[in-house]
């Protein structure tokens, strides 16, 4: 990932923190700020009743690594990854809380805190380098599974969410699925949704070309 650093300092401290909250947010669950109690509802997200073929509605797609499309700007994004797997393959590795950190990158530990119904709170310590700088961060995540094809997901800052998204699977054939990941960021200050921006495209393919590769690798 290339990132260019002519911010001066005031820009490349927030493109650390932000790149901390990013890196917890593409995991398959909800960021919180470490002292979030460990149950918490998720608020209703602009997701909930959207069909899986409204989500590619955004400007600018690109096809980058093969089988994966990126687009979105200005805080919208929407990343595609086809795989050629079993949709309980991939069912199980976007709800393998305690393993993460065995096949998606930054990630260094997870463990699941807690269940209730379809909520769920796990714990995530992230670790992503910028400009040869190691940002490490311990999150809460919680999410809500719609089982078999959907998490919703937010991040919050204390109790205001921050940034609200969702995974969607779709059987494209009888061994194809269509993995969709769609977030919107919604940070405080126009310098962090420009901050935010820059992170999240190369951030976001290296995540979806991980999971489809632990995913294929369930299926055989």
């Amino acid at each position: 990932m290339k990132i260019s650093l002519q911010f001066g300092w005031t820009r490349l401290t927030a493109l650390l923190s932000a790149s901390a909250v990013l890196t917890s947010a593409l995991g398959t669950g909800l960021a919180a700020a470490p002292t979030a109690a460990p149950q918490r509802s998720l608020p209703s997200t602009e997701f909930s009743s959207t069909a899986p073929t409204e989500l590619l509605r955004l400007p600018g797609a690109v096809a980058t690594a093969p089988g994966v499309t990126i687009s979105g700007e200005n805080g919208r994004f929407v990343g595609q990854v086809v795989i050629n797997g079993s949709a309980a393959a991939a069912w199980a590795v976007l709800t393998d809380y305690n393993n993460f950190a065995s096949f998606l990158p930054n990630v260094e530990s997870s463990r699941l805190l807690s269940r209730n119904g379809n909520q769920v709170t796990f714990e995530q310590v992230n670790v992503l380098r910028v400009a040869s700088v190691p940002v490490r961060n311990r999150v809460t995540i919680a999410s809500s599974e719609q089982r078999p094809s959907q998490i919703q997901f937010v991040v919050m800052d204390g109790n205001e969410p921050i940034m609200q998204g969702v995974w969607q699977l779709q059987q494209a054939s009888a061994r194809q699925l269509v993995l969709t990941h769609q977030v919107v960021i919604s940070p405080r200050s126009d310098l962090m949704r420009d901050v935010y921006s820059r992170v999240y495209r190369g951030e976001l393919e290296t995540t979806l070309v991980s999971l489809r590769r632990e995913i294929e690798r369930r299926s055989r």
